[in-house]
Formats: structure tokens, C-alpha cells, sequence
């Protein structure tokens, strides 16, 4: 099928069909609580909102969210691990890729901010970038977890 989507689709054929159908999911979730808003908004608020982009913003997000959630939950993403020596594998790279994240992370915000020349600067730019590796750690860890426990399941059946 062609469509613009094939471009940020994975070749895998359940893959594709999974993350299609959480974007769906995801779609009729924020239609619904558009109507929702509107409707509660028209008949017991009647907020005078000139400019509902915050709201569509945050619309935008929750979608987002909601499919980037799903996707890691689902355990799809590492669908190759199966064995107790590729999840030990995989828990390093993920490690290491995680370091690798962190420092370059560390060093755009280091470049982009400046010297720094107080202790408040310093957090400023070493907190967020230690936050976002824990987050990147974590997330790729959930997602391995969850697909070598689904691997080992229907391996099992």
C-alpha cells in the first residue's frame, strides 16, 4: 500500500500492522476528547478561548505519548531476543548506547549554553543530560524486558 506513512513504518509486517493499529487507537482517543472538550466547553464552561492551539498542542502530544507508550509496552521492538545470552547482549548495548546518549547529550548542551560559572549553570547543564539518559536507559530496558519476556512466551506455547 502506498502512503506517507511507509516512510516512518518498519519493514517488519507485524510491526507495521501493531504500530498502526496504536496509532489508530491513538487518533480515535484524541477525536474523542476533542468532542468531548468542545462539548463540555459549549454546554457547562463557556470558556471564551480565542486560541484553541494550546489545546490542539496538547492533543498533538497526548497522541504522541500514547503511541510511543504502547509501542514500548507491547514488546514488538527487540523481536530477534530470545535467549537469556542476547538479553544479557542487549542489556550492555543498551548500556553502552545509553552512555553514548548521555555524553552527547552532555556535550550539545555544554557547547549550546556556554562555560558555565557558577554551580547553578553546571546543574543546568549536566542535570537535564543525566535525566535524559536514566530516561533513555529505562525506556530501552522496558521495552527489552517486555519483548524477551513476550519471545519467551510463544516460545514456550
Amino acid at each position: 500500500m502506498k502512503s506517507f506513512l511507509n516512510v516512518f513504518l518498519p519493514d517488519d509486517e507485524y510491526k507495521r500492522t501493531r504500530i498502526l493499529y496504536f496509532m489508530a487507537e491513538g487518533t480515535f482517543i484524541s477525536v474523542t476528547l476533542l468532542i468531548l472538550f468542545a462539548f463540555i466547553n459549549n454546554t457547562w464552561l463557556q470558556l471564551e478561548i480565542g486560541d484553541f492551539s494550546f489545546f490542539a498542542f496538547i492533543i498533538a502530544i497526548s497522541n504522541v505519548l500514547y503511541i510511543f507508550i504502547r509501542y514500548i509496552l507491547s514488546g514488538i521492538e527487540y523481536s530477534d531476543v530470545v535467549t537469556e545470552k542476547r538479553y544479557k547482549r542487549e542489556v550492555r548495548s543498551i548500556g553502552r548506547n545509553g552512555l553514548i546518549f548521555g555524553a552527547t547529550f552532555l556535550l550539545v548542551l555544554g557547547i549550546s549554553s556556554g562555560i558555565p560559572s557558577n554551580l547553578e549553570e553546571i546543574l543546568d547543564i549536566v542535570g537535564p543530560a543525566i535525566l535524559g539518559t536514566i530516561f533513555y536507559f529505562l525506556i530501552s530496558y522496558i521495552s527489552l524486558k517486555r519483548s524477551y519476556k513476550k519471545n519467551k512466551d510463544l516460545l514456550d506455547d
